[in-house]
């Protein structure tokens, strides 16, 4: 069964999680210890995409579909 969701983000929202969800991914640290990445993507979008590096690498997938130009 197919969900469809709606979730609402800015551009540097956007950006700036993407941003941190990769490092995270890559050097296995946490942006802050009150708050990680995966953490503040469940609270802006409401989609729990699941834990660890894997619930990371599908809120980046999920991210990816907004057509977004970082220059």
């Amino acid at each position: 069964m197919s969900q469809v969701v709606e979730i609402r983000l800015t551009v540097p929202q956007i950006i700036v999680l993407r941003q941190m969800l990769q490092l995270e991914i890559t050097s296995n640290l946490r942006m802050s210890k009150h708050e990680t990445a995966l953490h503040a993507f469940k609270r802006l979008t409401g989609v729990d995409p699941g834990r660890g590096a894997k619930g990371r690498q599908r809120a980046l997938d999920i991210l990816a579909q907004f057509d977004i130009d970082e220059d």
